[in-house]
């Protein structure tokens, strides 16, 4: 396996991991934001801005992976260097989702406060 396929299939495992958090985080996000946002129109805008950014970080951490040229020979690089761009790509989106997290609960706190 030559190193242009392993390296899709990582930005492709990435894709699909992101899609699967998306998918998960859906039902519970869109109830948070409708608390937050009683407009329709805001309400789709923060999802579908949430979920781009799940997407991009995703992809972003998977496609910033670089193979060394041992791995273009030995079997062992070619399966650390692909962990390694699955771990990048699950740290960028880890780090992701708390800073969207963060900034939902410091606006759904000061909403309540205001209320």
């Amino acid at each position: 396996m030559d190193i242009l396929c392993l390296y899709l299939i990582g930005v492709a495992v990435a894709a699909v991991f992101g899609i699967v958090i998306v998918l998960l985080l859906k039902s519970g996000l869109a109830s948070f934001i409708k608390t937050m946002f009683p407009e329709t129109a805001v309400q789709k805008f923060w999802s579908r801005l949430v979920y781009t950014v799940i997407m991009l970080a995703s992809l972003s951490g998977a496609m910033s992976s670089v193979y060394p040229d041992e791995a273009k020979t030995d079997r062992l690089i070619r399966i650390w260097s692909l962990m390694n761009q699955m771990e990048a790509m699950g740290f960028r989106l880890l780090w992701t989702l708390l800073v969207i997290l963060s900034i939902f609960l410091l606006a759904y706190s000061f909403r309540k406060k205001e209320s």
